[in-house]
């Protein structure tokens, strides 16, 4: 039961730490793109793509690392 809890309180703050990386980097296209940091057209492109596909992305890397999703 231990090792249980102890895998799944280590899944939780993956997952909050893969969130959270998600997050600056939905915070760094939306300055990037209002023009608040200098920027190339490639960044925005690749930063607008992650933003867009976060979501799957997370969803896909629950299934993968077996994470409890939370709808």
């Amino acid at each position: 039961v231990r090792q249980t809890m102890s895998h799944s309180v280590l899944v939780a703050s993956e997952a909050s730490e893969i969130s959270s990386i998600v997050m600056e980097l939905t915070m760094l296209s939306y300055r990037l793109q209002y023009g608040y940091v200098n920027h190339s057209p490639s960044l925005i492109f690749l930063l607008s793509w992650l933003r867009t596909h976060a979501h799957c992305i997370l969803l896909h890397l629950a299934m993968r690392l077996d994470w409890p999703i939370d709808y």
